[in-house]
């Protein structure tokens, strides 16, 4: 969810999945945010300024993107990390 309140994220799975930016409450796609990793997302968050985006994709890739969602860019792309056990959803709050 947004610093706002007034949009959220949703990550699909699939093949080259996007990242879908809502408006809330009309639940409206405000923006697509597309080739941050390979097949899933595990985990997407707002940092607390809500001006970017941070995701982490699952297996096979486990990229961590940075974005400026609001122009749908990428910022920084890196792999995270080999294998994942678990993930702390709270991981990029405060990023």
């Amino acid at each position: 969810m947004h610093p706002s309140k007034l949009y959220f994220a949703v990550g699909e799975k699939g093949y080259n999945p996007n990242i879908y930016i809502l408006k809330y409450p009309s639940m409206e796609i405000y923006k697509t945010l597309s080739y941050g990793t390979q097949k899933s997302y595990a985990t997407i968050s707002f940092n607390k300024e809500g001006t970017k985006l941070a995701s982490v994709g699952g297996s096979p890739d486990f990229t961590l993107t940075v974005w400026d969602w609001e122009t749908e860019a990428v910022i920084l792309k890196s792999k995270a990390f080999g294998q994942v056990c678990s993930i702390d959803s709270k991981i990029f709050i405060y990023f």
